[in-house]
């Protein structure tokens, strides 16, 4: 039987916004909607928020993403086949299962354009490099896996990825490991867009009174928690404690 790990990186301080909702409804949705009988949890920071049940979930010292990148990719020695990987803003909206369609479905925007006028975002020139690599590869063009939703990933093939990434001196700072590995290792794995997949309501939208069908996944970052729309939607989906909380007193 496969053994999964879900794998959440978070800011070293444990969050940006004190409780730290984004992470709290996120392990909700974990709680409540993944159906996997053998799977745990980690979590990669410097510092757990103090609602975390440490019993409960596995804590990873690592002050950075890379850092949280590395220590994923060691999974593969102890026992996990596959990492289920989650920013702390993802949450789950439907039962899915890490052999199901779903996260079996790699989620992508379209072709991952080239830019070639001068680029003065750290974040786009890397991705830049990433998707020169990936040509010199045979890949063209490269996708666009970037799709900030939940990623399943097969442990070896990521230690793999992260070793040919820090061959080529990508592995610096945040770096867009989920195109590098589909592009490299997506097999006979089904791809579709991901708007195709995400419950999203911008605004001036209101939360939806029901969850749309094949809508099985959400992103809502810290200033949308902040919304009390968004905020009362979330806590009325989600309204019991999971079992990765300390008991409230």
């Amino acid at each position: 039987m496969s053994k999964t790990a879900v794998f959440y990186p978070l800011k070293p301080k444990g969050g940006q916004w004190g409780r730290n909702y984004e992470l709290l409804y996120s392990l909700r949705s974990i709680d409540r909607f993944l159906e996997d009988d053998d799977y745990e949890v980690f979590i990669g920071t410097r510092k757990l928020p103090a609602w975390i049940d440490s019993v409960k979930v596995r804590y990873v010292q690592a002050p950075g993403y890379v850092d949280c990148l590395k220590s994923a990719a060691k999974l593969t020695t102890q026992g996990f086949d596959r990492i289920l990987w989650m920013n702390d803003d993802n949450y789950l909206a439907a039962p899915v299962s890490p052999s199901g369609p779903e996260l079996m479905t790699a989620l992508h925007t379209g072709p991952l354009k080239s830019r070639e006028a001068p680029i003065k975002n750290g974040w786009c020139r890397k991705r830049q490099k990433l998707r020169n690599w990936l040509v010199e590869q045979g890949i063209e063009p490269p996708i666009d896996f970037s799709t900030h939703s939940p990623y399943l990933y097969e442990t070896g093939k990521f230690a793999q990825c992260l070793e040919r990434l820090k061959s080529q001196s990508l592995l610096r700072y945040k770096i867009a490991v989920e195109v590098a590995y589909f592009n490299l290792y997506l097999g006979d794995r089904p791809t579709r867009r991901a708007a195709a997949t995400r419950l999203s309501f911008p605004k001036p939208q209101t939360p939806p009174l029901f969850i749309p069908p094949q809508k099985w996944w959400m992103n809502f970052q810290a200033h949308r928690i902040q919304e009390p729309a968004v905020r009362g939607w979330l806590s009325g989906l989600f309204p019991n404690p999971s079992r990765f909380e300390l008991p409230r007193a």
